[in-house]
């Protein structure tokens, strides 16, 4: 039988707390100081085998001996109905006050557990994203050697040393293969632009047009086979099959130009009104649809969409042209860029003032 004057930890005290139906005790009125020495002898004797037969689940601090919760000198004071139950139920005599002790402590406990450190991942996590990197720089080479029809998950495990059943099982096919090069495609070029963006945002809002639209072609230029994965220039499809993931991704290149847009409207260097006034109503009305479909575009204008619109297909198209072959060899590329780059803005940008 266990020693009662054996120190308890608190996982102990909680593990024995008898399920709801199966109690052992009624409270008890235990003031008189003979009746209730003993009582709770009486109650160590009958939870001793209790106590011993059951195992500890948790470790923690020191708690009182036993005895100690077995209170002869019960506090007489009104104590909560959680507290009055757990009493009731245990068929302990027990003080208030070393009940919530007890709680406090076991509450402490949670918490310290919930705000520690993350650890660090493991290996076997870290083989895993080195193995989704290797497989996708395998698709990255295949895909600038033979577009998108050219990525097999079959060449690629003979390539890497992997079994294909072991490729599909990080990608089921070549379908989710490319959506993944499509998503980290976006968040790159997110990045480059919305670096160079934060660079350029004091300048006025022509030269902060040029300066992002100049980061936009050296990333095209650098990724040439994923930039036209990502508008879908590739003669495989052209709207991504991806699901929110890739839409997330598309959307933070879109928020740096909804951004642009949003100083320039602030500064007054876009004539929206003017842009307004040259759409047509039921043109407009489809702009209004557009609108609901994402926060970046809250609150902005007719005219102000429309500038965005007229830019964003500019920009691409100019860059579109210079990937796939199509500018004369005559004409020198990042000149010719930045000119039509200039005249986009010269177009959206209000007026100066006459004064």
């Amino acid at each position: 039988m266990l020693n009662a004057n054996e120190n308890l930890t608190l996982g102990d005290l909680g593990s024995h707390i008898p399920r709801v139906g199966s109690f052992v005790g009624t409270y008890v009125d235990v003031r008189p100081r003979a009746a209730g020495a003993v009582i709770a002898h009486d109650r160590r004797e009958r939870f001793g085998d209790q106590l011993a037969d059951r195992g500890r689940f948790c470790r923690g601090p020191h708690l009182p001996p036993l005895h100690a919760y077995f209170d002869r000198d019960a506090d007489p004071r009104p104590r909560s109905s959680h507290i009055g139950q757990v009493c009731c139920q245990l068929g302990l005599v027990a003080s208030g006050r070393k009940l919530d002790t007890a709680q406090i402590c076991r509450h402490a406990a949670r918490v310290v557990s919930r705000s520690s450190p993350q650890k660090s991942p493991s290996r076997r996590d870290r083989r895993r994203q080195e193995t989704i990197n290797d497989i996708k720089a395998a698709a990255r080479t295949q895909l600038a050697e033979g577009g998108p029809t050219g990525i097999s998950l079959r060449a690629i495990a003979r390539d890497l040393g992997m079994t294909p059943s072991a490729v599909h099982y990080y990608f089921p096919g070549r379908e989710a293969l490319l959506d993944a090069l499509i998503v980290d495609g976006w968040d790159m070029l997110a990045m480059a632009l919305r670096a160079r963006y934060e660079q350029a945002r004091p300048l006025p809002a022509h030269e902060r047009w040029i300066a992002v639209t100049r980061a936009h072609r050296a990333w095209a230029l650098e990724h040439p086979s994923e930039y036209l994965l990502l508008y879908g220039h590739t003669g495989l499809r052209v709207t991504p099959s991806g699901g929110r993931g890739v839409q997330k991704a598309m959307s933070k290149v879109v928020a740096v130009l909804f951004t642009m847009m949003r100083d320039a409207l602030a500064a007054g260097e876009i004539d929206a009104e003017r842009l307004q006034t040259a759409t047509p109503a039921h043109f407009r009305q489809q702009l209004a649809d557009w609108r609901e479909t994402t926060e970046e575009m809250a609150g902005l204008p007719d005219g102000a969409l429309i500038a965005c619109l007229i830019g964003y297909t500019q920009l691409h198209g100019a860059i579109t042209l210079e990937l796939v072959g199509r500018i004369p060899p005559q004409l020198q590329p990042t000149a010719l860029f930045d000119l039509q780059m200039a005249h986009v803005s010269g177009s959206l940008n209000a007026p100066p003032p006459p004064w």
